[in-house]
Parts: structure tokens; sequence; C-alpha cells
């Protein structure tokens, strides 16, 4: 049975980390290991949740300082839950988990290791009442004694104060005669731990000048607060990862807007007063937090009438990023001023820009909620997703382009070339090999002028010194079937680790590109077959990050790997720290004379060596010497642990049904199996789906004894499957190649993702290239005469950003489920949605009030040829039937601002525009 779904699409769910996917060899199979995280920290014990353990993980957990683990006396571990992440209460007698995370102690849970979260800490003031609090996962009890040290910021204590723990913070007065911005905090427990040291409050009131700068409250008009000078401005929301929101102090909410590329398109504006105070610089810090479609420039201004008195301007880009500037405020501003917003795009056409935080505020505290400096704090990785945990445009590929992206901040550069590169994600080669779990392995053929793998920065400053550390290997998987002479490889030279600024200049009318090298870390970096860490220091001067240059639009800085010939590498276990001693020399790089020796370099024993000053000892010949020299073992990767079920519900439509069935079987590669429920259709159709799956044995049919309507059979189909996941697919839709492996890919991204759906013709939200039809109604796009199913897949998949944009609701003609959350949220509601047409939603809305994401693979084409079991005038009776049951359990959501809420989103948006641009250029 067929019926089309009424979801609309957009952003809600959690993003927390964790890459969920299999490695499997010729010979053997990796799986996915558990990895412990400290969610919470208490003066007594400690929440360690392992995620990705099975259902009965109990252990051992270990706590490992200075190098030793804790003896049984001294720490014990207590199981307190059990269902999708095992949850143990970890207990150190004698010795405070607060001091454990001071001293920078590790939990090792199934052989993987991660450090204790590092402590933080912040502090405001309003007048002389002054309130500390800490980062999330520092957990005090109401009436803990806390002890305030007061020091003058050159260092002799001023004052020695006691407070009291309330709702997770503790306030306290002032001495007479001490100011808050004369002074600096630090906080110690009852027992003497050092939970934060040099907290620094810059004003004692009047930081935040702007209201509701995260947009967390709404009104009809739009956010509360703010005029609206676009013409039309759509709520949304993202779930920003906890320490992100929490950091920030974002709400999720969003709002979009089309920015225009000619000129300046003015947003939002509201009125603030002006600080005065005596004998202080008049400046004032303006910050957004946002991202565009493609590049748009964003200018916040104060405005004295039309007079700008202060202004700064900043670039957004497809990545969510904090941009912040200090404007010098002008002598002349009155007490009042207008906060205006405006934007636009840089590329020469129209752009969408999404913001989730636009803030005023005095100098250096306008952003949204006090920065911690844990970016400087020992132990903490400066580089985005350094441990390679996520994955957004899937686990492997092949990329023809000269810059693209593999794993979530890290980017692949071969210079004026479109030869092909591969990359794909790589388990730790044996679970008693102490690497990283995650790694990159990436191969192309040499490049005229070389090329370079990077890694995004986290936005911070980067004055002092630092250490590089990675785990790397010549070498790689084998990925790419024309390239296997890059296996026999025994040797890869870096010919730097640097780090790097890119930045965006305004030159004439045009936005230009340019790289600055900040300082090379290493040179001529001698990679073998066999693992190796490495460790560089190196130091960064204040005048190194200077940018002189008026046309200055946004930097951003990368650690760089930077190789002149061809490519075969793996890497994992990147990480840029801060060290609080002056670094170590890099080693000498490797000088050879003569050119032949240096080609066979990989083939002389003992070369590693030669990079360190220590000198080479004689071991006895063994046979891991040949061992080490053996070809790598072949990968392949199926994109999702666990197996996969395609279910099809049919109620007559044989035709329809038919076409279904010869497209999965045609254009289906992942192993998977078909389950066809037939409720109740003619005998006639069940005979010939019967012939045609005769000679199929992945694909079975199984029949109701009566029809129970499509919500009854989707339920049996999915929670009496075995498989991991299953596809609810209609019976009226046609896939196309690749069309599974693209689902898979985006579930995964993250473990929280529990659905995803592809783009269609007929998907409502999920429609491609058009929404709505002249008439205001959803459009079922046709194809363009001479197009089939498979050139419009080819189509969508060529300009498709691989965004996976998240939504609140899907439309149900086509759902990759996991089907465990399916069984925990308790499938679909059958009393409600006999006959489905609403049941989708509302298992949407419940995945995601349980904390699950729902994503769109827009890089993936369903054809969907609508519904051919129900006529138009029964179609619209039940979709109306469905929306009253819908509404009525679900008072609280508000459908009509979740339509304008995402009815573009920035990735969405461009989909469509690129997809008009190539049918008009194919017409």
């Amino acid at each position: 049975m067929s019926r089309e779904g009424g979801a609309a699409a957009g952003r809600a769910g959690a993003v927390i980390g964790g890459l969920m996917a299999e490695a499997r060899g010729e010979d053997d199979a990796a799986t996915i290991r558990p990895r412990p995280e400290i969610r919470r920290l208490t003066p007594t014990a400690a929440e360690c949740v392992v995620s990705g353990a099975p259902a009965d993980f109990a252990g051992p957990i270990e706590i490992w300082l200075d190098g030793a683990p804790l003896s049984s006396d001294q720490m014990s571990f207590e199981r307190v839950a059990a269902g999708r992440a095992a949850s143990f209460i970890l207990r150190t007698p004698g010795r405070s988990p607060l001091e454990l995370a001071r001293h920078g102690a590790v939990v090792r849970a199934a052989g993987v290791e991660a450090v204790f979260p590092p402590l933080q800490g912040w502090l405001e003031a309003k007048g002389d009442e002054c309130t500390v609090g800490f980062g999330p996962v520092v957990v005090l009890p109401n009436g803990y004694g806390l002890t305030i040290i007061l020091q003058d910021p050159a260092g002799p204590e001023i004052a020695r104060l006691t407070a009291a723990v309330r709702d997770g913070a503790a306030r306290f007065n002032l001495p007479p005669g001490v100011a808050a911005t004369d002074v600096a905090a630090a906080v110690l427990t009852a027992d003497g731990v050092v939970l934060a040291e040099n907290l620094r409050v810059r004003h004692t009131e009047g930081a935040r000048l702007s209201v509701n700068s995260d947009f967390a409250h709404w009104t009809a008009e739009g956010p509360a607060g703010w005029t609206l000078l676009a013409a039309e401005i759509r709520r949304g929301a993202y779930a920003f990862a906890p320490e992100v929101r929490d950091r920030r102090g974002l709400s999720g909410a969003t709002l979009s807007v089309r920015v225009d590329h000619e000129a300046f398109t003015p947003i939002l504006e509201q009125r603030v007063a002006t600080p005065r105070r005596e004998g202080e610089a008049e400046a004032l810090a303006l910050g957004l937090f946002g991202r565009a479609s493609r590049l748009v420039e964003v200018e916040l201004a104060l405005l004295d009438g039309e007079t700008v008195v202060a202004a700064t301007r900043s670039v957004c880009d497809a990545d969510w990023g904090f941009r912040q500037g200090v404007a010098p405020l002008s002598g002349a501003a009155g007490p009042t001023l207008t906060f205006r917003v405006s934007a636009r795009a840089l590329t020469g056409q129209p752009g969408y820009l999404e913001l989730a935080g636009v803030a005023c505020g005095d100098d250096g505290e306008g952003r949204f909620e006090q920065m911690m400096s844990r970016g400087l704090a020992p132990g903490f990785n400066l580089l985005v997703n350094g441990d390679l945990q996520h994955w957004p445009n899937g686990i492997s590929g092949r990329e023809a382009r000269t810059h693209f992206e593999t794993a979530e901040g890290w980017w692949f550069y071969k210079h004026k070339t479109d030869v092909p590169a591969y990359f794909a994600a790589v388990p730790a080669p044996d679970p008693s090999v102490r690497v990283p779990e995650w790694g990159l392995s990436i191969s192309a053929p040499a490049t005229p002028e070389g090329c370079r793998l990077e890694i995004k920065l986290q936005p911070v400053r980067l004055e002092g010194r630092f250490q590089v550390t990675f785990t790397a290997r010549a070498g790689d998987v084998g990925e790419s079937p024309g390239d296997h002479h890059l296996l026999d490889r025994q040797w890869l030279l870096v010919g730097q680790v640097l780090l790097f600024r890119r930045t965006l200049r305004r030159v004439g009318q045009e936005v230009r590109e340019f790289e600055t090298p900040v300082v090379v870390i290493a040179r001529q970096v001698l990679l073998s077959r066999q693992w190796r860490t490495q460790t560089f220091g190196f130091v960064v001067e204040p005048d190194m990050l200077h940018v002189d240059d008026s046309e200055h639009l946004s930097s951003e800085y990368f650690l760089g790997f930077a190789v002149r010939q061809s490519l075969a590498m793996q890497i994992r276990g990147v990480r840029l720290e801060s060290a609080e001693r002056a670094p170590e020399a890099p080693p000498p790089p490797v000088q050879l004379e003569d050119s032949r020796i240096l080609a066979q370099v990989g083939l002389i024993r003992g070369v590693e060596a030669w990079l360190t000053p220590v000198a080479l000892k004689a071991e006895p010949e063994t046979g891991a010497i040949a061992a080490a020299r053996m070809p790598t073992p072949r990968w392949t990767w199926p994109e999702l642990k666990g197996s996969v079920e395609v279910a099809v519900c049919v109620h007559n439509a044989t035709e329809e049904v038919l076409a279904c069935l010869d497209s999965l079987a045609r254009r289906t590669t992942v192993p998977h199996t078909v389950r066809i429920v037939d409720d109740g259709s003619d005998e006639d159709c069940r005979v010939r789906i019967e012939a045609f799956i005769d000679d199929k044995p992945w694909m079975r049919l199984t029949r109701n004894l009566k029809n129970l309507g499509y919500t009854a059979s989707a339920n049996r189909a999915v929670l009496g499957s075995s498989a991991d996941w299953v596809v609810l697919l209609n019976s009226d839709t046609l896939v196309s190649d690749g069309w599974l492996k693209g689902l898979l890919d985006v579930a995964a991204a993250d473990p929280r993702i529990a659905l995803v759906g592809p783009v269609s013709n007929a998907a409502t939200y999920q429609s491609v290239p058009e929404l709505y039809d002249g008439a205001g109604r959803w459009m079922v796009n046709r194809l363009p005469q001479g197009w089939t199913v498979q050139d419009m897949a080819d189509a969508v998949r060529d300009v498709s950003l691989h965004a996976f944009p998240d939504t609140p609701l899907l439309n149900g003609f086509c759902t990759l489920i996991r089907r465990s959350v399916f069984e925990e949220i308790g499938g679909f509601d059958e009393a409600a949605f006999p006959e489905g047409y609403g049941e989708e939603n509302d298992m949407c809305l419940r995945a995601a009030k349980a904390g699950y994401r729902l994503c769109v693979a827009d890089h993936v084409y369903v054809h969907h040829v609508k519904s051919a079991s129900f006529g138009q005038g029964r179609r619209a009776e039940l979709t109306a039937a469905g929306d009253r049951a819908l509404r009525a359990m679900h008072p609280e959501v508000d459908f009509r601002a979740i339509g304008r809420q995402f009815l573009e989103t920035p990735a969405m948006a461009q989909l469509r525009d690129a997809l008009r641009r190539r049918l008009k250029a194919t017409s």
C-alpha cells in the first residue's frame, strides 16, 4: 500500500560526537570499540558513559594518573544504568575526582582512553556582588563550600573569602574598596582542589547591551526585541553540540534570510543604550554566530540616527562559526543607538544566511557568554575533529575537485589538477595496538605542485608555545582500483608540517583567497610502513598573527601536511595543544646527497631513527623485518555497522509495485533483504509479485490475513525485522544507483542519527527543484523530457553540498530507520493513524523529543510516482484526518511555524538553485 507523507523539513536533534561505521578485512572484521567519556564530576564521584558498548558491557574501567593505574583500593566503579550507552559511577576514596581532572587523569575502558575534561570557571559581577560558576561537567551540591582567593593581577593576594554553592553557582560580595575590574579570582574546593584560577571580569555591569541575542524568544512578527528589515525572515533551529551551546550561550533558534549580491541588505535592528563610564575607552564588541550557503559578508553597525558611529564586518561560509570585532565608538554618539545587522553575498549570486545569534556589548563582552580559555588549556585539542569522529560527507569517497572536505574540518588540496584522490575512514589496525581508534587514509597520484592535507583549528588565540602530535604511516588501503602501485610505497616524505592562515580579502570588486604561512613546524618528516607517533614543538609570536590589511574580511588557521610527490598515507590522532614548557627543537631533516639512496630510503633498516638524536643500536635480524615489507591488507568498508532490510508495504497498484521492486533489484548494491508486506491486495497482484521474486531469494513476500491498514503493516515490517536498519519504502517509488549507500553514509556520520530520508520530485519539503506549483500546492516535479530517474539522481549528486541537514520531520515515502530507536519510542501509532497520513510526523516528533537526530540525505534522489493506492479525494480525506490527530497529540508544536522555519535551509536552497541551473542549461 502506497501513500504520501506530509512532512516538513528542517533542523533538529542533538549533535554529539562519534562515527558509527564498520571496517572489514578480507579475512577478519574489526568492529567499533566502546569509547569512554566523563560526563559529570562531583567532589566524590565521576559519571563515565561508555558509548558504543554492547548492552551487557560491565567493564573493567580504569583511571590512570601520571602513567600508572589507580589500584583497587584507590578506585571502584559501579554500573548504574543500561540502555543505549552503559553508564558507570566512578569513586576514588581519598582523592577527589576534581583533583584527578586538574592533574590530567585518564579513564580507560575496553582498551580505549579518554582524558578527564578540563576544569573551567566563569566570573561575573554586578556592583559589589559577584557570581562564580563552572562548566556543565562540574556538578557541585547545594551548600558545598568554596574558597575564593582574590588577587591583584600582578600576583599579591588581596582577600580570601568563602561562599556556598546554590544551583550550580556561588555568590559573594567584594570587600570594601575592591573593584571587580581590578582583581583576578581563584576558586578552591573545601579539600583544597583548585577548580579555576585567574578568572577576570572586564566590566562590572552592562556587558550585554543587546536583548534576545540568541533569538530564544519569538512573537508572531519575529524574534522578540528585534525589528525585521528584510522582506522575509524564516525561523529555524539547530541542535548545536552541548559544549558549543554552553560556551556560546546559544538557544538553538536560528533565522535565515536570502541575501542579495549587489549591496548590503538590512536584516534586523534594535535600540541599545550606550555605556558611559568615566576614564574607560569607548569601544563596543559586535559579534555573530552564523553560516551561509555561499560566502556572505555581514555588517554589524551602530547608528546614531542614520549616522554610523561604529561598525565591523565579517564573512560567513558554510561552517557554523563565531565572528567578533571591536569597534571604536565615536565620541559624538548619543545615549541610545540603533544596532543594525546587514549582509550581502560575495560570489556574484544571491545566498542564504543563517544566524544563531547576534550580540552587542562593552569592549570585549558582546559575545554570547564569556568565552573560556579552554582553548589554551593543556590537554585540549585545538584542532577541529582531531580524533576523526565526525564524517558528514561519508566515510569513503573519490574526489576530482582540487579542494574538498573528507572528515569534518579535514580538507585535501591538490594544486590545479582534477586527477581523482581517494579517501576513507580506517579503524585501529588491531585492538592491541595503542593508537587512536579512527584514522584517515588518503591517496593521490603526483601533481605538478604537490598536495596538502589540511586540518582546521578552533577559533582561539594562538600566541605562545604549542606542540603537534600525530600517528602516521606510509601506504593506503587500496580504495583506488587504478592506483594499486601506491600500496608498494615503503616510505613517504612529508615536505612540511606547517601552521598557515587562509584569508579572504577584497581586491577591487572581487573577493579573493590568500594563504600565509605562520610557522613551519617541521620539514622532511619521513613516514615508513610502520605506525609511528611524531611530536614537534613550536612557538607562535604575536607578530606572526598580525594581519595588516584594510580589505581583510576574515581569517582561519589550519595545520597542513604538504607533500610534493604521489601521496599514500594513513594518519590518526592528530593533536595541537598548548605546551607549558619550551618546545624541543624539531628533529633534523634527512639530508642525503645521492638521490638514488634517498629514493630507496624506505628500504633501509633504521631510517626512522635518523630523525632523532638517539644513536642506533645493533639488533639481531628477525622475521619481523621481512614481515614489515608485506603489502598492507586490503580493506572494504560497509557504510554502517549492522544489517539492512527494505520493507515495502503493498496494496494493489501492481504495475507501480513491480516497477519499484525492479528498480530495487537493479539499483541496490549494498547487501540487504527485501520484505514485501501484502496488506490485502487482489489475487492478481499477489501472483505477479510471487512470479517476480521467484528467482530472487533476498526478496520475500508476507501476507496479512486481512487488511490491517498501512500503519499496522509498517509496524509489523519494522518491529518484526531482525535487521539493525530498516528502510520503509513506498511501493510507488523508483530508486537510483547508490541510493541505499547514500542513506547509510548519512547515518554513519553520527550515532545519534535515527532517521534519514532522501530528496525527491514529490516529497513536500524534501522536493527538488521546486516546492510549490503555480496554485501554491505541493509540487510534483516531472522529469525533464528525455531524462531518466538515474539522470536526475546523477544531477542531484553532482550539485549537492553533501551537507546532510538536520530536519524536525521527514516525509514517509522513503525513510531509513534505526530499528532500536523505532522500538524505543513505540513505533507508529496505529490507533491515531490507522491508514497512515501523519503517522511518520508523529514518529519523527517523538524521536526528536527523545534526543535523536533526523537528517536529509541531500545527495540521494528517489523518485516518487505519488500514491497509486488511493484516489485524489480519498487521499485528501485521509490527510485531513491525520492532520487533526497529529495536532491533538502534539498541541505544543506550531506546524505552520515549522513550515516557515524550514522552507529554505541553506543546504537545500543551494541544492534547488544549482539543480534549477543544471536543468535550464540542459533544456
